[in-house]
């Protein structure tokens, strides 16, 4: 299903707009009962964050134990899922 991509995407900027997007959606889906923001924020929001807080990890680990530069592509996704969580949550 479309959620379980949602659920995998990296922690970059456009799919957390995309994310927002979704979460702002309050068009009905076919059942009627449910909307887009309502079906994203209880099947996919979750995982997508342990997805990004995985990923982070996963740089972590490969940059070693000398630290995170400042413009490593882990630093720049925990800015944007601090950023992200902090405006939308």
């Amino acid at each position: 299903m479309c959620f379980d991509a949602i659920a995998g995407l990296r922690p970059t900027m456009a799919n957390f707009d995309l994310i927002a997007k979704l979460l702002q959606d309050y068009t009905r889906l076919y059942d009627g009962r449910e909307t887009v923001a309502g079906a994203v924020r209880e099947t996919a929001l979750g995982r997508f964050l342990e997805s990004c807080e995985a990923e982070i990890e996963r740089q972590e680990a490969l940059e070693g134990p000398g630290g995170v530069a400042i413009d490593s592509p882990c630093a720049i996704a925990v800015q944007h899922v601090s950023f992200w969580v902090c405006r939308w949550l």
